[in-house]
């Protein structure tokens, strides 16, 4: 099972210590750790404010609140405010209930950490209720809650809980969380095609469609490489849900994954284009959501950027002629003796000038950083390849 924070409501105290350990972190920080632990807090507690009892919902809703407090304190300094801690809850013991009590007992189970109880109820409850469709969509969520904050990955256990949600639909397809479940472990277990077909099905059942199945869709669009899809759905979904800042940070780095890491290192305008679509929608995603904003930071330096062009003429040639043009040439000299950045670093330089540049931008952490999940190789690498070939 999962590390205690993922589920702990409230931090030890405003230190700094018992701040980061709030999600996981023991310091010093890794940022980017520290930002992934944070999104992954988020969207655990996001699947608990869809929660059919009313203490449920609220409580979760707190927990989101602080979440956002302390990763605004870690990552952009900004003080804790002091809140009403959140409400004391009654202990519950992992046993069979009514069929119309299950829902919130699994609820109040996963609550208070737990999920290996609420699944076990919950299939116990499939056996004796087996003509009601809540004990298949309550073992289905409750998958999909532990999927959502890590605590749940073997691909046998999701499997099983879409099974379960898929034998829920067939019992009542009127349930919109049943759909988002099915749509959120189908993601989980990479079946991007289906997803897309789930979201279509919800779209004609439901009167209306949670904002979270229209994210799911975004996502495996971009996941088949339809990033134009992805992006006009991506801003639909957010558009939609402007407060779910889980599923914005959630949409703005999966763009940023399935969409920029997929077209770097730069190899075209066409590339160039994109990327700046893609990362700047991601930005716009991310917008007041300090860890997403980190996590997006260095392609958005990069987007900015890899357009300027950089010259590789012949320094003193250009001085002179602009002695003999009264210095119209230069501009034209400039341009026809230039190349732009990502050009530079995707082909390497051809000159002593723009060696120095390449040098210079290959060292930079940002475009490292941008870099780190890039999916092919620059082509100076590929040519180093071919000339060490036999």
């Amino acid at each position: 099972m999962a590390d205690t924070w993922i589920e702990q409501r409230e931090p030890g105290s405003h230190q700094p210590n018992d701040l980061y350990a709030y999600f996981g972190i023991t310091p010093p920080p890794d940022e980017a750790q520290l930002a992934e632990n944070v999104a992954t807090k988020r969207r655990r507690w996001r699947e608990l404010s869809s929660a059919s009892s009313k203490k449920a919902r609220d409580i979760a809703k707190q927990v989101l609140k602080r979440v956002e407090d302390v990763a605004n304190a870690l990552l952009k300094g900004v003080p804790i405010v002091e809140a009403s801690s959140t409400e004391e809850l009654e202990r519950l013991e992992a046993t069979l209930v009514p069929v119309e009590e299950l829902w919130e007992h699994i609820e109040g189970l996963i609550l208070q950490g737990d999920l290996d109880g609420a699944q076990e109820i919950a299939k116990q409850a499939q056996a004796v209720y087996s003509d009601s469709w809540i004990p298949y969509s309550a073992y289905g969520w409750a998958v999909s809650v532990g999927y959502e904050g890590r605590q749940v990955l073997n691909p046998a256990v999701l499997e099983d809980g879409l099974n379960s949600l898929e034998q829920a639909l067939s019992l009542n397809g009127a349930d919109p969380r049943t759909w988002e479940s099915a749509c959120t472990l189908l993601l989980g277990l990479g079946r991007y095609s289906d997803v897309t077909k789930t979201a279509e099905a919800a779209s004609h059942i439901l009167a209306e469609v949670p904002s979270s199945i229209a994210a799911s869709a975004a996502v495996a669009q971009l996941a088949l490489g339809d990033l134009e899809g992805g992006l006009r759905a991506t801003v639909l979904a957010v558009n939609n849900a402007p407060d779910d800042l889980a599923l914005r940070s959630d949409l703005a780095t999966r763009l940023i994954d399935f969409g920029a890491n997929t077209l770097l290192p730069l190899s075209s305008r066409n590339d160039v284009r994109l990327y700046e679509e893609i990362v700047l929608t991601a930005a716009w995603s991310a917008y007041g959501i300090p860890d997403a904003e980190l996590l997006i930071r260095p392609h958005l330096m990069w987007s900015a950027r890899a357009s300027t062009r950089v010259f590789n003429g012949n320094g003193p040639l250009r001085s002179l002629l602009a002695l003999f043009t009264l210095f119209l040439s230069p501009f034209v000299h400039t341009r026809l003796r230039s190349r732009p950045m990502w050009r530079v670093l995707y082909e390497g330089p051809v000159s002593l000038t723009e060696e120095m540049y390449f040098e210079f931008l290959s060292q930079l952490e940002y475009i490292q950083l941008a870099h780190a999940g890039a999916s092919r190789d620059f082509a100076w690498q590929s040519r180093q390849v071919d000339e060490n070939q036999p």
